[in-house]
């Protein structure tokens, strides 16, 4: 992995690596390709066929229904459920939307595949997107017998969702083992989900969907390091990251 050492702040500048050198422009697309894929996949999709459900053509209408995530599916129908874990990422509804995944992607998501490499990145993306669509699913299946007055539960079951926040929060949460202080990306995500709930206006279960994901990254990917024997040191300590 190419990730050394643990920092204050985690981030890490788009013409660096993991160790603040400078890279050629070569570099940096090969050591973030998954991010830079994902981002111009993403644009070029609204780009080219606009924005989906919303006020896009009618054929990208029935692509992002088809292709979104619906928790009911899970018992309804598994195939497309199972589908929709690697496919609904990659829809977004309007420019707030792409706008927040764009910068997170730029921010956090290309940092933490600067310190480990884009297969890393991609599992631990999509292995919080499985868990928190499968979570999910069975809630809503449980619902009627244990749940019964759940007005989330049952609004989720037949809402289409889309976008790739739940997996950049499972990414934020594993970045945080690159971090002196553990407890500051969940601090941040608190601040943001806060402000995302209570002044922007998102829905209660997104917020409880961004939360599950950074737990299960953060959980996931500390079992992978200790699987692994990777001890990674305090930049303060001056010593970098061995596998051992």
């Amino acid at each position: 992995m190419g990730g050394s050492v643990k920092r204050g702040f985690p981030f890490v500048i788009w013409w660096e690596n993991s160790d603040r050198e400078p890279i050629s422009l070569k570099e940096i697309l090969i050591t973030r390709r998954f991010s830079y894929l994902f981002i111009t996949i993403a644009v070029s999709k609204i780009i080219f066929f606009g924005w989906g459900h919303w006020d896009g053509p009618l054929c990208i209408q029935s692509l992002e229904c088809n292709l979104s995530f619906r928790a009911g599916d899970l018992v309804e129908s598994p195939f497309k459920f199972l589908v929709a874990i690697f496919t609904a990422s990659w829809f977004h509804g309007d420019p707030q939307h792409i706008t927040f995944v764009v910068l997170f992607f730029l921010i956090w998501v290309q940092s933490f595949e600067s310190y480990t490499d884009w297969k890393t990145t991609v599992s631990v993306f999509f292995s919080c997107v499985a868990f928190v669509y499968i979570t999910c699913g069975i809630l809503v299946y449980l619902a009627p017998t244990y749940f019964p007055d759940n007005e989330m539960l049952s609004y989720m079951k037949n809402t289409h969702h889309m976008g790739a926040s739940v997996g950049m929060m499972g990414v934020l949460g594993a970045l945080s083992h690159y971090c002196n202080k553990l407890w500051l990306n969940p601090v941040m995500l608190l601040i943001f989900e806060y402000w995302n709930r209570y002044y922007n206006g998102i829905a209660e279960h997104v917020t409880w969907a961004h939360l599950m994901s950074c737990a299960f990254g953060f959980i996931i990917y500390g079992q992978y390091l200790k699987l692994n024997n990777i001890e990674i040191k305090s930049s303060n300590r001056l010593v970098i990251t061995e596998n051992e």
